[in-house]
């Protein structure tokens, strides 16, 4: 059994969700049918898809593993998300996430989900989310965590956002059964400055990322 410090999943009815992340689900629930579309994904073989709940899910650092509490400003291995504004574009990446079947059954591997990742970015100031592509949907089990790559969501210029990281996932058949949204709390900025200083880097923790 894994050890998570995502929040159990508990029933809709019992909870009333933030009002981003009711957009969120909203729009997720809106274009579920098409997002196994095409993937060519094969069943999982001897045990039934959990269904009716999103997994737990986790970002992932830069230096491998979960986001954590920065040493300094300089310690861009504790990140989950990078925050850049240059000559390239405004953009936030977000390193990564874990995910895990929900755990529909007792024991351990009898339970599986597909899951699709993707980094998100709420605009502060209007609330409409933009998207990364979305991974490839995966097979994740109750007992052993998917690990999703590195994730670009492009942003609008002189807009602020908060970055978020959304997990989709489905039941055997390809259903939608429930989005997990995590905030990361740990971010790299880095800043473009005028010559000859080059770039300036600084971590920073928090309740929020903001780029």
């Amino acid at each position: 059994m894994i050890t998570t410090t995502t929040t159990t999943p508990t029933s809709p009815a019992t909870v009333r969700s933030p009002r981003w992340l009711r957009r969120i689900v909203t729009s997720a629930a809106v274009v579920a049918g098409l997002l196994l579309t095409g993937t060519g994904i094969a069943s999982a073989e001897g045990v039934g898809a959990a269904s009716g709940y999103a997994g737990p899910a986790h970002v992932r650092a830069i230096g491998g593993g979960y986001e954590r509490v920065p040493s300094s400003n300089l310690d861009t291995a504790a990140a989950s998300v990078t925050c850049l504004n240059n000559s390239l574009g405004h953009r936030a990446v977000l390193a990564g996430g874990f995910a895990w079947s929900y755990n529909a059954r007792s024991g351990s591997h009898n339970d599986w989900q597909y899951v699709r990742f993707a980094a998100m970015a709420m605009d502060n100031a209007t609330g409409v989310a933009s998207y990364a592509p979305l991974s490839a949907a995966v097979v994740s089990w109750d007992d052993t965590g998917t690990t999703f790559g590195q994730s670009t969501v492009w942003l609008q210029r002189g807009h602020t956002y908060t970055i978020r990281a959304a997990f989709w996932f489905f039941n055997g058949a390809g259903q939608f059964v429930g989005t997990r949204v995590v905030t990361p709390q740990t971010a790299v900025y880095r800043v473009s400055m005028s010559y000859p200083y080059g770039e300036y880097t600084n971590v920073s923790h928090g309740s929020t990322v903001e780029c």
